[in-house]
């Protein structure tokens, strides 16, 4: 799922005014990779914070930042409770960091798997 999600984001980045959209599916990105690590190390959990914190102590070799996943956690809520749009701006001033962050994690679960 998050690879289709990956690809669905570049299309929506064409169109130029979906940016709550491509966080949207980018958060679930995070969500559904930090899940599949997760489940390499046999354990679970529904809880978005548990995850990513699980992710970043657990996985320290991947250098990851817990105040990028809280914001964008965050951010994620706040979509969600109150449909806040985001901007471009505010989409761009996350995107580098998020692709960076995907790319490492699925690097790591291809490396665990292969």
């Amino acid at each position: 799922m998050a690879i289709g999600d990956l690809q669905v984001i570049e299309n929506l980045k064409e169109k130029g005014d979906l940016w709550s959209s491509i966080f949207r599916l980018q958060y679930q990105a995070f969500c559904n990779l930090a899940r599949a690590s997760m489940w390499l190390d046999n354990m679970t959990t529904e809880n978005d914070q548990a995850l990513f914190a699980y992710l970043c102590l657990k996985h320290p070799e991947l250098d990851l930042d817990w105040g990028f996943f809280e914001k964008v956690r965050v951010k994620n809520e706040a979509l969600q409770s109150n449909d806040q749009p985001m901007d471009k701006k505010e989409w761009k001033s996350i995107e580098l960091q998020a692709m960076l962050y995907i790319n490492a994690i699925k690097r790591h679960i291809e490396e665990r798997i292969n």
